[in-house]
C-alpha cells in the first residue's frame, strides 16, 4: 500500500512538472531599454501570430506610466538610397488607451551624427484589448546612412505581443509614412557613437519572427 502511494505521488509530481510554464527566455538580437525596470520582455509560446513563438512585453505593475523600448540595429549597406518598409503584427491586453499607451513600432536611419529618417506608429498605437493588428512604416533611407534601428515601444500597464516582423525594400509606388528632413540636425558628439554602433552591427535584421532565444 505504501509503495502504491509513493508511486502515485511520484507520478503526480512528474505530471505537474510537465505542465509547468517554461522558464522565461530572452529574445535573441533584441535589446531592451527599460530605465526603471518596470517591464519584462521575453519570448512567448502561447500568444503567437505565426510560428512557435512571439515577442512579449509585460508591465510589472498595473499603474506604471513608464515606457520600454525593444530594438535592434543593423548596417544600412543593403538599404541605402532605397525605400524600406518595416511592418509587424501586434496584440494588446489590458493596456491604457490614452496618452499614447499601448504598443507602437518605429524605424530610424542614422549617420554622420544625425537622425536622417525617422517615424513611429505612435499616433495609432495598438492598445486596450486589441487582436493581432498589422502596423507598418515606410521611409526612404538616405544614401549617407550608416545604419538602421527598428523596434517597438510600449507605454503604461498591461501586456503586448509582437510577431512576424518584416523589413523589406519596396518600390516608389508605395507612399512614405513621412518625408525625410531636408536639413537633419547634426550632433557631433554622436558621430563616434554611431560609427561604433553600426560598425559592429549585423548586415541585416535578425530574429524578426521572434523564434530564437538566448
Amino acid at each position: 500500500m505504501r509503495f502504491a502511494y509513493v508511486m502515485f505521488c511520484t507520478a503526480a509530481v512528474a505530471t505537474a512538472a510537465a505542465h509547468q510554464e517554461p522558464a522565461e527566455r530572452a529574445l535573441e538580437a533584441w535589446t531592451m531599454l527599460d530605465q526603471d525596470s518596470s517591464f519584462r520582455v521575453s519570448a512567448d509560446t502561447h500568444g503567437v501570430h505565426g510560428g512557435a513563438s512571439s515577442g512579449h512585453i509585460a508591465a510589472l505593475t498595473p499603474t506604471t506610466l513608464s515606457m520600454v523600448i525593444v530594438q535592434q540595429s543593423f548596417r544600412a549597406d543593403q538599404y541605402r538610397g532605397k525605400r524600406v518598409r518595416f511592418s509587424a503584427f501586434m496584440r494588446a491586453a489590458n493596456t491604457g488607451r490614452t496618452n499614447g499607451m499601448g504598443v507602437m513600432l518605429f524605424l530610424r536611419a542614422e549617420g554622420g551624427g544625425a537622425t536622417l529618417a525617422s517615424h513611429t506608429s505612435g499616433a495609432r498605437p495598438v492598445s486596450g484589448n486589441a487582436p493581432w493588428t498589422k502596423r507598418e512604416i515606410v521611409l526612404d533611407i538616405p544614401a549617407r546612412s550608416a545604419g538602421i534601428t527598428i523596434g517597438f515601444g510600449m507605454k503604461g500597464p498591461g501586456e503586448v505581443w509582437m510577431d512576424d516582423a518584416v523589413v523589406e525594400v519596396v518600390d516608389t509606388t508605395v507612399a512614405v509614412s513621412r518625408p525625410n528632413p531636408r536639413a537633419p540636425v547634426v550632433d557631433r558628439s554622436r558621430i563616434a557613437q554611431q560609427s561604433k554602433l553600426y560598425a559592429q552591427a549585423p548586415l541585416q535584421p535578425l530574429n524578426l519572427d521572434f523564434e530564437k532565444t538566448k
